[in-house]
């Protein structure tokens, strides 16, 4: 209690809204905590949205685009050499 709390008599009923005016206060700053960390981290979330949206999409499409390319070239030469082997059996008989 302090020390002009102190002094007031009791019946005044100033120490009790002093004690909620302390807790008031106390709860307005951790709700007002809460809502700058909650801000932070949903602006967090956004610029890491729009960092995924603008670099990586773009670089998975052009990989798919690449393995695809890659698929289609692996299947050639697998054909091709099933045509080289069709080929050596047939001039072997």
């Amino acid at each position: 209690m302090s020390a002009w709390a102190a002094e007031v008599p009791p019946a005044a009923g100033i120490e009790v809204l002093f004690q909620y005016g302390a807790l008031g206060v106390g709860y307005a700053a951790l709700a007002w905590f809460a809502y700058g960390a909650y801000r932070r981290e949903a602006d967090r979330a956004d610029r890491l949205e729009a960092i995924i949206t603008e670099r990586v999409l773009p670089v998975l499409t052009e990989s798919t685009h690449a393995n695809q390319e890659a698929t289609r070239v692996l299947q050639e030469i697998a054909h091709d050499r099933e045509i080289e082997k069709i080929r050596r059996e047939a001039r072997g008989s």
